[in-house]
């Protein structure tokens, strides 16, 4: 009897032990840095929604994964269920660079402006209110400041008035390999 006890207490530990070392926070080694963007306007969201070309209600499929663009910028890939397109037309998955990025040690790196700092990193299956722009190369780039925005009705209903009121952008504009024709 003692020996069955034994047994599972030692059992018991080793399983809280996987446990708890299955869970992390967003970065490798618990090192947060933040690179300072400058986004034109950037309090105005009137005016990131002019100049973003996709606004889509998604979540994440993946863990961000790292990929070097060919500008040489780090920065994290996430393939993207598309649940709701508010401006733009995208098929249901996608694939999106997210602004932020691991350095060699394992340190996340997130960005900040003058008035709004990233919150963190997507997290796997959580509904967000997503803002990007198309790249020339077909590829889709997440708005540094307005990448993610938690889902809930009242984050809804102001994206729709953004899109509805956007202000007019004047950009060179490019077209995803993930956009649809609109029927």
């Amino acid at each position: 009897m003692k020996k069955k006890r034994i047994v599972f207490i030692i059992t018991s530990i080793m399983m809280l032990v996987l446990l708890l070392s299955g869970c992390s926070t967003d970065t490798e080694n618990s090192k947060i840095r933040y690179d300072h963007v400058a986004m034109p306007e950037e309090t105005d969201p009137y005016y990131v929604i002019g100049f973003s070309d996709y606004v889509f209600i998604g979540s994440t499929l993946s863990d961000g994964i790292s990929v070097t663009l060919p500008s040489g910028n780090k920065k994290l890939e996430y393939d993207i269920s598309v649940n709701e397109c508010l401006k733009g037309n995208l098929a249901k998955e996608i694939k999106a660079a997210y602004p932020a990025y691991y350095e060699d040690d394992g340190t996340l790196v997130l960005m900040e402006g003058e008035a709004i700092k990233d919150d963190g990193l997507p997290e796997k299956g959580t509904n967000y209110i997503f803002v990007g722009t198309a790249q020339p190369d077909g590829s889709i780039f997440l708005e540094s400041l307005y990448a993610k925005t938690e889902y809930n009705d009242d984050n809804y209903q102001k994206f729709i008035d953004y899109v509805e009121n956007e202000t007019s952008v004047d950009r060179e504009r490019f077209n995803s390999s993930f956009e649809i024709d609109s029927d």
